[in-house]
């Protein structure tokens, strides 16, 4: 794999588990961008779950701080994200961290 780019995939957060593709572009190596590509945010007791493909969400890392805007994710998703968004920041700052400088 490039040192620019990952499919990095999460499975250690109790509510979300999947896939992200994160990119660090040549243009801008402090910023790092996330974007779903087949993630879960499950359930409380992980009994069902909402799907998150390519395109619903999108965030990016610089310095460490993750920027998840609300108009970035797809809105009939945003409620589904909401309740677990402190833990969806911590995962996209670990995937983040894989791809180093």
């Amino acid at each position: 794999m490039s040192e620019h780019w990952r499919l990095v995939g999460i499975d250690g957060c109790p509510r979300i588990s999947g896939t992200f593709w994160v990119t660090r572009p040549e243009t801008d190596e402090d910023t790092i961008w996330v974007k779903s590509v087949d993630v879960t945010v499950w359930s409380e007791g992980r009994h069902h779950g909402r799907i998150l493909y390519s395109g619903d969400l999108a965030a990016s890392v610089k310095g460490g701080v993750v920027d998840l805007r609300r108009h970035m994710l797809r809105a009939d998703k945003l409620a589904d994200v909401e309740e677990v968004w402190d833990d969806m920041l911590a995962v996209i700052a670990a995937v983040a961290a894989e791809v180093r400088p």
